[in-house]
């Protein structure tokens, strides 16, 4: 699954959100499809997810990166950063 981002500029300070497991985000309630074509639903899931953090009116933008634990492999681990949208008020005065 490719990293998908909305980057913060390099001058907005980022928060560590936490980690999100997209096997456990359900959603979207498409099984079969899920079955069939699981990467293409976790993107959503995972899309649908990054929406839900930004319309919460918490954060001006938010990124995932693949969970980086180089003792387990688990490529639907991704670890959740975001800048506060106060943060981003004040940063551009």
């Amino acid at each position: 699954m490719s990293e998908m981002s909305t980057s913060a500029p390099a001058h907005i300070p980022e928060e560590f959100i936490g980690t999100v497991d997209v096997w456990q985000l359900r959603q979207m309630r498409w099984p079969i499809l899920r079955a069939l074509a699981r990467d293409f639903v976790e993107q959503c899931e995972l899309e649908r997810y990054m929406s839900g953090l930004l319309d919460s009116g918490h954060w001006r933008s938010v990124r995932v990166v693949p969970h980086a634990d180089p003792a387990v492999k688990r490529p639907h681990l991704f670890d959740v950063y975001g800048s506060h949208l106060a943060e981003s008020a004040f940063a551009s005065l």
